[in-house]
């Protein structure tokens, strides 16, 4: 089917309201978790408007330099420094709806491309924001959305110029393509599913070379932009090290595997819509054979999270969706079929990175949502129930992490902002351990950085810590603090009885703190915020 501009936007209506309910509940959300990595690139951006990494950082206790932290692409680091000159969280937020729009507009275009219904491309664009995945990660200002956005345009402008071999189509596709790239890295493994899409569409037009130029186009464009952008020190890294340096080991290999298919179920939960369309018809000796494996490979007990058990079940019902995918997909003969079913495993390398998290989906939420709408009943079959429950459970979910992660980073904001003030009037250095978006917060209110390396807080010096995040151990290091006593904090211990997404677990952000994305807890307590003064030096 043709996809016009208002058949466009009336499949992506549904969708963009959701999407703009969302930006209005999330528009003041405070930064979280990584969130602080690429605001520090949006910052150095303002005085160094090549090289976003190459400043010193310190987020793993020791000062580094950022191009030898963060294994990404320097796009998002350019799309927040209007949010860095605002000082505000809402320019954030509402380049990340923007892009949430883009990406909902893009999937029900190429939904509509690929010769489903109106009515099935209205759900695939509404069944993409709903996935849990998706809705945590729009609440943030990391590069998924953004990378998701530009990778379902890039696929879209690759059916659109085999078809019509429009120039304009091609030169929009290597863009999107590279910018998809220099958002997340991991995205060059769209270049093999844009080559799938373009060998496999049926056109009554011979097939030329010119027809794959788009691709080492956006690949060159890619590359360039990270030479021009690298870190000139030489203290500092290129892309290529920095993932290096960032591999995994065998064990965590396997539980990186574990928690990606896991993911299909819970964040992406593709899995639950194929089981409620096939069944019994699924292979689902695949399902005991994956469970088995992953009880075979994992030891719970090796420092590892808690809840294992669960994820094995969802690792098996993941496995049988992929398997039983792409069974279908050789069975229907369909010529677009490999192309989604290929576009699924794009982040499927990132297992031996030094973490996985449901974020490195989100790039093939796209896919998953219209092979979702495919098997999606016309309106009144009985089984439309069984999908509208996934879809309803999927938004509760996504809505249950945004509001953990709004209320854990709300309390780094609120520590920076009304206990740190009250040691400034002591004209001392004050000093922060924690990451994440409360180091964000805290450089803001003019704290510094502790680290393993000099210089060291001084007699009198005050110490402020966010104590359940990452470094915070480093405020108990008698080597670099000798002497501490409490003079501050919040003014009441935070509890949070609805649930927890690091920890416990949970490990929406990272696989290494659980394989869920969201637990229950009963009154454990989120963060606390101690202000010490250094009493020994």
């Amino acid at each position: 089917m043709k996809s016009g501009w208002t058949a466009i936007a009336r499949c992506a209506l549904p969708g963009m309201i959701v999407a703009t309910l969302l930006f209005a509940f999330t528009s003041n959300k405070a930064f979280t978790i990584d969130d602080t990595l690429f605001l520090l690139e949006a910052q150095h951006l303002r005085v160094d408007p090549l090289h976003p990494t190459a400043l010193t950082v310190v987020w793993d206790e020791t000062p580094q330099r950022l191009s030898a932290v963060l294994a990404n692409g320097p796009l998002m680091g350019y799309l927040l420094v209007p949010a860095v000159i605002r000082d505000k969280e809402w320019p954030s937020h509402l380049i990340e709806w923007i892009f949430l729009l883009i990406a909902i507009a893009g999937t029900a275009s190429l939904a509509l491309r690929m010769g489903l219904s109106r009515y099935a491309s209205t759900m695939a664009a509404l069944v993409l924001v709903t996935m849990p995945a998706v809705l945590g990660m729009a609440a943030t200002a990391m590069p998924d959305v953004p990378a998701m956005a530009f990778g379902v345009i890039a696929v879209e402008r690759t059916l659109a110029w085999r078809a019509n071999r429009r120039l304009r189509d091609a030169v929009l596709l290597s863009l999107a393509l590279a910018l998809a790239i220099l958002s997340r890295p991991h995205l060059a493994m769209l270049l093999p599913v844009c080559g799938v899409a373009l060998w496999e569409i049926n056109s009554v037009k011979k097939r030329r070379a010119v027809d794959w130029l788009p691709l080492p186009g956006a690949a060159l464009v890619a590359v360039l932009a990270f030479v021009i952008t690298r870190d000139p020190s030489p203290a500092g890294s290129d892309l290529h090290t920095t993932i290096l340096h960032l591999l995994a080991s065998p064990y965590w290999i396997a539980h990186h595997a574990i928690a990606y298919l896991s993911y299909w179920v819970s964040c992406v939960p593709i899995a639950l819509h194929v089981i409620c369309a096939r069944g019994r018809r699924l292979p689902w000796w695949i399902a005991f054979l994956t469970l088995t494996l992953c009880v075979a490979i994992h030891d719970p007990h090796a420092g590892t999270p808690d809840k294992s058990w669960v994820a094995y079940f969802m690792a098996g019902a993941g496995a049988l969706t992929l398997v039983q995918l792409i069974l279908s997909a050789r069975q229907s003969k369909s010529p677009l079929r490999y192309t989604l079913v290929a576009w699924l495993f794009i982040a499927l390398p990132v297992i031996c990175y030094v973490h996985i998290a449901p974020k490195y989906l989100l790039a093939s939420a796209p896919a998953a949502a219209i092979l979702i709408a495919g098997l999606l009943p016309e309106p009144r079959a009985l089984r439309t129930l069984a999908h509208g429950l996934v879809i309803a459970a999927s938004l509760t979910l996504g809505i249950l992490i945004v509001r953990t992660d709004a209320a854990y980073a709300g309390l780094g904001r609120r520590a920076a902002r009304e206990v740190i003030p009250k040691v400034e009037r002591y004209k001392k250095t004050i000093w922060f351990a924690g990451h994440w978006g409360f180091q964000w917060y805290a450089q803001r209110a003019g704290a510094v950085g502790l680290s393993k390396s000099p210089p060291y807080p001084q007699l009198g010096d005050f110490l402020i810590v966010s104590t359940h995040s990452d470094g915070a151990a480093l405020a108990d290091d008698t080597s670099v603090v000798p002497g501490k006593r409490w003079v501050a904090g919040l003014p009441a211990a935070e509890l949070l009885a609805h649930g927890r997404i690091a920890g416990e677990g949970a490990g929406f952000y990272s696989d290494t703190k659980g394989f869920l994305p969201w637990v229950w807890t009963r009154e454990e307590e989120l963060d606390s915020f101690p202000m010490w003064e250094i009493t020994k030096q």
